[in-house]
């Protein structure tokens, strides 16, 4: 529908956004906080910091039916060590939830 949208040729009445360094072709640069989508990707793309930032959220938490579901990460879990009775194959499933957890990015590491 807009396939004139920030180029150079974009009907006057919407303004001049243009970016004004060498080689950027003429490409509307857009304010903090504009949201896109790259059709070619199917990511969303925002402009933060005067940049494109792509395939980043930023969000406090994320709540599913009301209840909080994500939220910041979590402190670091320590992996079991030491105890009078030993279980191998408990301390080998709570070492691989622990490094899950942290390889997702919800505890520390």
């Amino acid at each position: 529908m807009f396939n004139w949208f920030g180029r150079k040729s974009a009907p006057a009445r919407f303004g001049v956004p243009w970016l004004p360094v060498e080689g950027d072709k003429g490409f509307a640069r857009g304010p903090d906080g504009v949201q896109v989508l790259n059709r070619a990707t199917g990511e969303a793309m925002v402009r933060r910091n005067s940049a494109w930032e792509a395939g980043v959220t930023h969000v406090q938490e994320i709540q599913v039916d009301g209840r909080k579901v994500l939220g910041g990460q979590q402190p670091q879990i320590l992996a079991p060590v030491g105890g009078s009775l030993v279980d191998l194959e408990a301390r080998a499933a709570i070492s691989e939830l622990i490094a899950s957890l942290q390889a997702h990015g919800l505890i520390g590491s």
